[in-house]
């Protein structure tokens, strides 16, 4: 039994590591009051007792060896997640959405179904109810498919809890593909005037001209930007958990760590936003909040602006100024589409969004607009050479209507000229 010491929502965490009665590892976590400065070694000392407690408490209890063909299905995808999630501090959040999840999975299948009496007809007929009874749509089926089937792929492989081997034959879901349309360079002007001096100015700007996602916009230091060799590096974040913040240096991938070129007219905002921030500690002295000293984005009394804050506030303004509606996320897919248009190679846009697969930037974030469709049309037009002269319309004579009327307005000319000449060439 080994254990080790970490810090959560800056206070220490003891964290106990063993074996349970089937002989996996599992973790234990006690919560601890101690701050985070300056008591690690206190820490560990409180670990060690935590060890010997633990290990008398074993010992006490004398777990017995469950029988393996009694184990419950729910309980057993319980102790899954916990087992897959319960061992990161910043992924509390996903196992508490998991958990959920089994909860709701719980309703339909009983508590007392056995693991050895899952079936094939016994999850399809869960989700022909989910689909049927609750409209569920793929995004949530993704969700209970995510714990459901390598929940089994585990019991029938490892744990041998499982007589058939239904595994392969298990339902996929694709979430259903959201219908959006980036903003074009008119709309983003637009954003941007209105946006002047409003509290999330500066994270809009960097949402759409970093692409950088509302987690890692709220978790922005000071120690993020290198006025010298002017840089910005994403390599923390901040998420929220109904009214709980939890910040991390974990990242959504190892590729969501990046350092960008930091463009002048940004490095300006931030210089006078941390300017503010001095300003507003000085202020306000002991009424500041001092938790959030290192941050960027927080209000006039140091408090951290909350991602949730971001989400609804944004679509206010879009609402309140007549803007077409997005999502937040949307900047980044804005700033994807025009990264594109500019001619960046998609090797470089993979790496400005920090996305570990090259797929995920082609598939989901590039999105082709009349813009990229009526380039296509000028490539096939100038591809084919041999046709007829009469027919040849330059594309960017249709981009205008009165253009267009003064074509129409010419051919009307020639073929009156060639009407008149007519009756003369008949005779």
């Amino acid at each position: 039994m080994t254990g080790t010491v970490r810090v959560r929502n800056r206070r220490w965490v003891l964290i106990i590591n063993y074996k349970d009665q089937f002989g996996v590892y599992k973790k234990k976590h006690i919560q601890t009051d101690l701050p985070e400065r300056g008591n690690k070694k206190e820490a560990e000392k409180l670990l060690g007792e935590a060890i010997e407690d633990f290990q008398r408490e074993l010992a006490a209890n004398k777990i017995i060896t469950l029988d393996k063909s009694k184990i419950r299905f729910i309980q057993y995808l319980k102790d899954f997640v916990k087992q897959r999630y319960d061992d990161k501090a910043i992924t509390l959040i996903v196992l508490k959405r998991k958990l959920f999840n089994i909860e709701m999975m719980e309703r339909w299948f009983g508590e007392k179904l056995l693991v050895r009496d899952v079936n094939l007809g016994l999850i399809n007929n869960f989700y022909k109810y989910c689909r049927e009874e609750r409209n569920n749509k793929n995004a949530t089926l993704k969700h209970y498919e995510s714990i459901i089937n390598p929940a089994l792929r585990k019991a029938y492989k490892k744990d041998k809890l499982l007589k058939d081997d239904f595994i392969d034959e298990l339902p996929r879901f694709r979430p259903d593909k959201y219908k959006l349309k980036p903003y074009r360079v008119h709309e983003a002007d637009k954003l941007f005037e209105v946006i002047e001096g409003h509290k999330l100015e500066l994270i809009i700007y960097l949402a759409a001209y970093y692409a950088i996602r509302r987690s890692e916009n709220i978790g922005l230091k000071k120690q993020a930007f290198d006025f010298d060799l002017d840089t910005i590096s994403v390599q923390h974040k901040v998420v929220q958990d109904g009214t709980a913040l939890y910040a991390s240096d974990e990242l959504k991938t190892e590729s969501s760590r990046r350092t960008l070129p930091l463009l002048k007219f940004i490095k300006e905002k931030i210089q006078n936003r941390l300017a503010e921030i001095e300003e507003n500690r000085k202020l306000y002295g002991r009424a500041y909040n001092h938790d959030y000293l290192d941050y960027l984005d927080v209000d006039d009394m140091g408090n951290l602006i909350k991602p949730d804050y971001v989400t609804t506030t944004f679509g206010k303004i879009l609402k309140k100024h007549g803007l077409r509606k997005i999502r937040f996320q949307d900047l980044r897919h804005s700033c994807a589409t025009l990264l594109k248009r500019a001619g960046v190679p998609m090797k470089d846009i993979q790496a400005w969004l920090g996305h570990s697969n090259y797929g995920t930037t082609a598939n989901f974030y590039l999105h082709p607009d009349e813009e990229d469709l009526m380039d296509a049309a000028k490539v096939i037009d100038a591809a084919y050479t041999k046709k007829p002269k009469a027919e040849i319309i330059e594309i960017e004579e249709v981009l205008s209507l009165e253009d267009e009327i003064a074509i129409l307005r010419a051919q009307l000319a020639t073929k009156e000229q060639q009407l008149r000449k007519k009756p003369d060439m008949e005779m």
